[in-house]
């Protein structure tokens, strides 16, 4: 059978329906990129922080630069994504980004030359400055990409074309954080970067050729924009009034905070792998990947098989599951019983975040997505970022292993509380 003939049978099907349209194929190109752009990123800059630092704690920092800035400018965001011009928005944050890529690059190249260089002593702390610019972009970005989205495909594409979405996003973000292992093991932090600035060129090359037609207003003046500050703000609250009567988000947002904020597990990962498992780069790199197989291995089957009922209950399960999972890699000796436990929680948080993503494009109206869509980001990044924090700060009270116990408990608990005290979500069916 020809790709042709592959490509027409495939289309026919409901769920990749959506892949008839050539400026979503292009989306999902540019979305594949961008995700395995963050997957090398962030593997790198853990594995980075706990070299400079040697404990978690150093790691766990991360997620205070990255929150602040991305939760505050996260909220304009939304609204300049709902408002203007979703495509300048985009570029904009592309030429950003390579900014930001850029500097991480030629500091982190002259630092392993250089080791003591005034660039090699405070390498850690140029980092962390970066990282903060990185989370201002972050908090504009994501909610374009999600607007962007929205603007390229007819309501009735939105469930299945969402499941796609997914699934070239963990993809993406999977291929960047295996082979991150290799490229440090063998080239080099410094190599990393550059890949990722390169593939940020390739991105603005590629959005080119995707027309989007918007009646929105360009991007603003800024001088202007200030002198509206009201009515940005206005905006930002009436996107907060809207959520907050939404019960369905309300409570599926709130839940994911909670559960990702103990269970996570992230900053001590690259510890864990150095001094109780006692592996290296590559190692790590797969391990730290372990969650990325098991989310993509989950959306695969999703979009083949889609999630058709019982979103609510199976929501509350698969939160459930996940903690355990996390419980499990605490109590790990082998690389293998690490792996493995990484990847359960992997799949169940996938199963999650697939109803979670559905439920904000099916519940949330078309002129309040990016509202809706920064302060799904809020809680997202909220979760993972003081997630990182809280590893760090129950390390230092209990230890490496007994604060992934420590945290898996609590979400166990958290999990339960929110499923009994939510009885019309485990209701919810669509």
């Amino acid at each position: 059978m020809s790709f042709q003939n592959l490509f027409s049978t495939l289309t026919k099907q409901k769920q990749f329906k959506s892949l008839i349209l050539p400026y979503f194929r292009r989306y999902l190109f540019i979305q594949f990129i961008l995700s395995g752009i963050a997957g090398m990123f962030m593997t790198t800059l853990l594995y980075q922080l706990f070299a400079l630092t040697h404990t978690s704690s150093g790691v766990a920092l991360l997620g205070l630069f990255l929150i602040i800035p991305s939760v505050i400018m996260g909220q304009l965001g939304g609204h300049y994504a709902d408002k203007f011009d979703i495509k300048i928005l985009f570029y904009y944050c592309s030429v950003a980004l390579i900014i930001v890529l850029l500097l991480f690059f030629v500091t982190t190249f002259y630092a392993e030359k250089r080791p003591l260089s005034i660039f090699g002593h405070y390498l850690v702390y140029i980092y962390y400055f970066l990282i903060s610019c990185f989370g201002v972009i972050s908090g504009f970005l994501w909610p374009t990409l999600f607007v962007f989205f929205r603007s390229l495909l007819p309501s009735s594409f939105i469930k299945h074309a969402s499941s796609m979405r997914t699934f070239v996003n963990l993809f993406g973000n999977l291929i960047g954080t295996i082979l991150t292992g290799f490229f440090i093991a063998y080239l080099g932090p410094s190599f990393i970067f550059l890949i990722s600035l390169l593939l940020m060129l390739l991105i603005i090359f590629i959005l080119q050729l995707i027309p989007v037609h918007s009646s929105k207003a360009t991007v603003p003046n800024l001088e202007i924009e200030t002198k509206q500050a009201q009515s940005v703000l206005a905006g930002v609250k009436e996107g907060w009034a809207i959520f907050f009567k939404n019960k369905i988000l309300l409570v599926s947002f709130f839940l994911d905070l909670i559960v990702v904020f103990f269970g996570d597990v992230v900053a001590v990962v690259p510890e864990f792998s150095n001094k109780v498992l006692h592996v290296g780069p590559v190692g790590y790199a797969w391990l730290n990947a372990a969650s990325s197989i098991g989310l993509a291995a989950t959306v695969t089957t999703c979009t083949f098989f889609p999630i058709n009922k019982r979103q609510g209950v199976l929501l509350f399960i698969c939160t459930f599951l996940f903690a355990c999972c996390t419980f499990l890699f605490g109590w790990s000796s082998s690389f293998f019983m690490a792996f493995i436990s990484l990847v359960g929680a992997g799949v169940f948080d996938g199963m999650s975040m697939i109803i979670r993503n559905q439920m904000i494009q099916i519940y949330s109206d078309k002129e309040n997505i990016g509202r809706m869509t920064s302060i799904f980001a809020l809680f997202i990044n909220s979760s993972n970022f003081l997630g990182l924090l809280e590893s760090g700060m129950a390390y230092k009270f209990f230890g490496l292993q007994h604060s992934i116990y420590f945290g898996s408990i609590v979400s166990l608990i958290a999990v339960i509380s929110i499923a009994i005290l939510s009885p019309k979500f485990r209701k919810v069916s669509y």
